[in-house]
Parts: structure tokens; sequence; C-alpha cells
């Protein structure tokens, strides 16, 4: 073999380690690649699950929150009949006293009237 030979012989040796480095850096590459891209979409799946989870738990929140309300409710609306009821009766026993009172305011213009003095009913 000449030196020219050995020479393009070496020289194509070289040429195809290159390539082969090369190849194997392009597949680490695709490699590395692949690992970055599964990690984000892991990364993405597990930000959904947490905030899915988080959802849930507002959502849970919400109608205990709703339940209590309308217990709250509830128990105001009841409070306010019984405050009504509570009115009614107060008025029907003021109506009651106003009666009395004016039964007695009548009695007494009476009895004032008959126990006064003869010429004060006369004057009247």
């Amino acid at each position: 073999m000449t030196e020219y030979e050995a020479a393009s012989l070496a020289l194509q040796k070289s040429a195809l380690a290159l390539q082969q480095a090369s190849l194997a850096a392009q597949q680490a590459s695709v490699w590395v690649a692949a690992f970055v891209g599964a990690a984000q979409c892991s990364l993405i799946g597990i930000g959904l699950y947490i905030m899915r989870q988080a959802s849930k738990q507002r959502d849970a929140q919400h109608q205990e929150n709703m339940a209590q309300h309308r217990e709250t409710m509830k128990a105001l609306e009841t409070q306010r009949e019984a405050q009504s009821e509570q009115h009614r009766e107060t008025m029907k026993a003021l109506e009651g006293q106003h009666k009395a009172l004016e039964n007695q305011s009548e009695a007494l213009r009476e009895l004032i009237r008959r126990t006064s003095a003869p010429s004060a009913q006369e004057d009247g």
C-alpha cells in the first residue's frame, strides 16, 4: 500500500470516526430532548392533578359553606317568625290594655260627673 493510500485510508477512518461521534452526539441529543420533554409533560400532568385536587377541595368547601348558609337562613327565618308572632301577641295585649284604659277613663268621667257639685252640673 502506498503512502497516499494509507493516508487516504486513515483519513476515511477518521472521517468515519467523526461521523460516528457526530451520530452518537445526535442520538444523545435526541435522548436528552426526549427526557426533557417527558419531564415537562410529567410536570404539567402533576400540576394539572394538583389543580384538580384543589378544585375538588374548593367545591367541597363551597358545598359545606352553602349548607351552613342554608341552616343559618332557616334559623333566621324561624327567629323572624317567632318575633313576628311575639309582636302580634304584644299588639293584641296593648290593644286590650288600651280598651281597658278607655273604659276606666269613661268610668272615671261618669263617676266625676255623678259626684260633682250640683252647681258644676248646671254649668256644664
